[in-house]
């Protein structure tokens, strides 16, 4: 189905590596797990990690931010640990911006 020009809306399975290599998609939300990392490292998109609730896509995430250099990690609040929606536009934002140092430095 075609939304008014602007994209489709498939209701099957789709491919997660067709769509992160596709030049339209700018940044991946990840929750880190392995398949999901795997797949988004031979893909050009930026990564936005958002770690699930297991102790590896943590792990993964500060790896992937501090030894790879290959994303950013959302920042948990300070009081109740979770993501909260402007920390998740923030982190976006940074990736995004070729101007910021640390979004280029991801795209290296």
């Amino acid at each position: 189905m075609i939304v008014e020009g602007r994209g489709f809306v498939y209701a099957g399975w789709v491919q997660q590596q067709l769509l992160l290599g596709h030049p339209s998609i700018g940044c991946f939300i990840t929750h880190c797990g392995a398949a999901s990392v795997t797949e988004a490292l031979v893909n050009p998109c930026q990564l936005v990690l958002l770690p699930g609730p297991y102790s590896d896509h943590a792990i993964s995430a500060r790896n992937l931010e501090s030894r790879l250099k290959v994303g950013i990690e959302v920042e948990k609040g300070e009081e109740d640990g979770l993501f909260s929606k402007e920390s998740v536009c923030k982190t976006v934002e940074i990736v995004m911006n070729d101007q910021n140092q640390v979004g280029r430095q991801c795209l290296l």
